[in-house]
């Protein structure tokens, strides 16, 4: 999954790990908290990633302008 910086545009690779969420700025990995997630949008993701980011109570990501759904293809809404 590829997650945006809303504030700097930064574009950071993540993985879910069992109830958490882990991006990578360089080579440098930390957890993401569910507050700062906010400043994020999602921007490259399958439906069960999307699915386990709901379950794990991160709900406050929204899908990137230009998201690039990753196979199989997934059609979020912004509402």
């Amino acid at each position: 999954m590829k997650l945006r910086c809303r504030l700097d545009g930064l574009v950071l690779p993540a993985r879910l790990e069992p109830g958490r969420l882990i991006a990578w700025d360089g080579e440098e990995s930390f957890e993401m908290g569910r507050k700062e997630a906010k400043f994020y949008e999602i921007i490259e993701a399958t439906r069960s990633e999307w699915q386990e980011l709901v379950r794990y109570n991160y709900r406050i990501f929204r899908w990137g302008f230009y998201l690039n759904p990753s196979k199989p293809a997934i059609y979020p809404t912004n509402s």
